[in-house]
Order: C-alpha cells, then structure tokens, then sequence
C-alpha cells in the first residue's frame, strides 16, 4: 500500500523530545480552581463520550496507533481497565511511552516498534484488538481512507474504533497561519472537513458508526507555535478561562461548531 506521509521522522523526534522536557515539570494541584479551569474537551471526551461506548473489561485489549508519549493508553487503562498495547515508529518515542508504563507498572513490551503500514506488522496483529484508537494520526497522510482500513484490520469483529484528528480549520486555520504557518503543511487539510472526514468512514463496509461530529466547544491548546512563545503562554492561561467559562454554561452539553470546535471524533463497531 502507497501511502504518503505529509510530516517526516524528524518532526515526531522533536515532539518526542519535547515531551520529555516537558514531563520533568512538576505541576501542583490547586484544588477546586484546577477542577472548575481544567480541559473542557477531555471532561466532553472521558467523561461523557468514550463512557457512553466503551465497556470496562480487564480481559479487553487496546492498542493506540502512534502512541507516545504513552498518556492516552494510560488514561485508557485507568478508565477501562482494558489491557493496553502501542504501536510507535520512532526510537524515541518507543522509549518514552515504554518508561511512562514502567512508572505505571505496566508491560513495556507491550510497545511495539514498527511501522503500521508494514504487512508484518499487520499480518502478526489481526484482529487481535478489541479496542483500536488513534488522536492526531491519519491526518497525517494523503489518503486518511486507506490508514482507517488498516485500523479496522486490527479490530476483532465486534470490537471498537475510536478516531479523532485536530480541526486546524476555522479559527485555528487563521492563527497557525500567522504564527506556524509551515505546521499546516504536515496535515491533511480536507480530512479536516467534516464530510470528507465521514465519508473516509462511510467508505468502510465493514463498520457501523455510533458517533460522528466535531467535539469540544473551543480549545486553543491546540494550536502550536515555533516562534512566539509568549503568545501560546497567554493562550494557555486564556483556554483556563474558557474552560471555566464553558463548564458553567454548558455543563456537560458542549456548544460543537465548524468554527471553534477543536475536534472531529468518530467512533464505531466492526461487523
């Protein structure tokens, strides 16, 4: 299969390392403030989307595509109680989610390094999931149809696929445009969109969908920046705000649009 990668191996070794940097940080809990300006996407997201899909199971296994730095699989665990396994393609990043399980007295072996799109890799871990997710993966490519086939491949019959990719459209377009401009280059812009992200899904004969649509309400800890670090600071601090603002007008409902959602998700069953 001729799939074309829009970013190179160099730009997930600077995000690898990045993280590393960035997990020596310690952060203090601030009690009832972090609660009420914590994420709003992840409080829509493991709170009230993924729970409504996804059974808790311990026998279950889950294998994340892409996965360091490991946090998802993680939170994964944690919510699911299902076994976790990770593919990731870069020797960095093989070793940060595998020292993230160590610390999380969880099987390192369990991260595979390989390329997902290798007939090895596939043939060796057919359905053999009964959970396969990606965050920020297929956008990545030309042909994001093609890298969901290979997804559902892992899923045993019945299992479940989750799916979600970064809405670099509307406001966020406008800012990474000013600020990173050369980041938009590594995506896939049309997937982005939400009809050609349903019809990559609608493509697959073999899924039932049960979710499909954007999700969270704005986040602008999505956008990136290479320069202008102090603007991404104040970002930061005004999405706190945001999230706060959002928890108490929205509860639990979410207010999703084309034009601030941060995220398309699906989620669905193989037959």
């Amino acid at each position: 299969m001729d799939i074309e990668k829009l970013s190179n191996q160099n730009h997930w070794e600077d995000i690898n390392t990045n993280a590393v940097n960035s997990s020596h940080k310690k952060k203090k809990g601030q009690g009832r403030f972090k609660l009420f300006t914590s994420s709003y996407l992840n409080q829509l997201l493991w709170g009230i989307i993924l729970p409504k899909y996804i059974e808790k199971n311990p026998q279950h296994k889950v294998i994340e595509i892409g996965s360091a730095p490991g946090k998802n699989l993680i939170k994964w665990h944690t919510q699911f109680q299902h076994i976790p396994y990770g593919v990731e393609y870069t020797e960095s990043g093989l070793r940060l989610n595998q020292e993230l399980f160590v610390e999380n007295n969880l099987n390192p072996e369990n991260i595979i390094q390989a390329d997902f799109f290798s007939e090895s890799f596939l043939s060796q871990n057919k359905e053999k999931y009964d959970a396969v997710f990606s965050m920020g993966f297929i956008e990545h490519f030309d042909d994001p149809a093609s890298v969901i086939k290979n997804h559902i491949e892992l899923l045993k019959p019945g299992g479940t696929l989750f799916i979600s990719i970064p809405n670099l459209k509307g406001i966020y377009h406008s800012v990474l445009k000013k600020v990173y401009p050369e980041i938009l280059d590594i995506h896939n812009l049309n997937i982005m969109e939400f009809e050609n992200f349903s019809a990559a899904f609608e493509k697959q004969s073999n899924l039932q969908k049960l979710f499909c649509g954007y999700l969270g309400t704005i986040d602008l800890n999505i956008l990136q920046f290479k320069k202008y670090q102090f603007v991404g600071k104040f970002f930061r601090y005004l999405q706190m705000l945001l999230n706060f603002l959002c928890k108490i007008l929205f509860g639990n409902r979410g207010f999703e649009t084309k034009t601030f959602s941060p995220f398309l998700v699906y989620l669905g069953t193989k037959k």
